[in-house]
């Protein structure tokens, strides 16, 4: 085990702060341990960008992301490998740049009982949303619906909306899945999704 860690620390790997917290376990193999590090890395992906893309123009003036490929075979952050295959971190980090984003200020992990959270839309483009349909769900890993609703949001060029609260029903243990979709009457033009657990 010494002379794999050794060989994995010549590659970038950072075991101190990959295993400073509960959030990404060793698992009971390899294949575990990569699903469990990946994962986590692709929450925080999203949860970073989209936190700065609420604050623009506020707080953030600019943002671009760190790293996007690996130059060697390493283990880093980088969202698509030496092999040039994208980690889930690169679907995340798509999904929180779209140019019109729909977004929501959602942790990782809540208690059992409802979850209230606040969705914002952001909009890079210099084209005006007025009267922007959002609908969400929260559904089960096997698609079962728990929850749902809609609403529309003025959109303005170049901007962010007000937050909107949203407070779901009563919600129980296990692994959720909150998404998002934006429409006009043309049809939709984005949609976003969260992974979430009640514990």
């Amino acid at each position: 085990a010494r002379v794999t860690w050794l060989r994995w620390r010549f590659h970038d790997f950072q075991p101190v702060e990959s295993f400073s917290d509960d959030r990404v376990t060793l698992g009971s193999s390899l294949d575990e341990f990569i699903a469990s590090s990946q994962s986590y890395q692709a929450w925080v992906v999203q949860f970073a960008t989209e936190a700065y893309r609420r604050h623009k123009y506020s707080m953030i003036k600019g943002i671009f992301h760190f790293m996007l490929t690996d130059p060697w075979p390493a283990i880093t952050w980088a969202v698509v490998d030496y092999a040039r295959q994208p980690k889930p971190g690169y679907d995340a980090l798509r999904r929180a740049m779209q140019p019109v984003l729909p977004t929501a200020e959602v942790i990782r992990e809540y208690k059992p009982g409802p979850i209230r959270f606040d969705f914002y839309v952001v909009n890079d483009l210099l084209t005006p949303f007025p009267n922007l349909t959002y609908t969400w769900q929260l559904t089960r890993p096997d698609g079962e619906r728990i929850a749902s609703g809609q609403g529309t949001v003025n959109a303005p060029p170049d901007g962010v909306t007000r937050p909107v609260g949203i407070t779901t029903p009563r919600v129980g243990s296990g692994n959720y899945c909150l998404s998002f979709q934006l429409s006009t009457p043309e049809g939709q033009i984005a949609e976003n999704f969260y992974d979430l657990i009640i514990a």
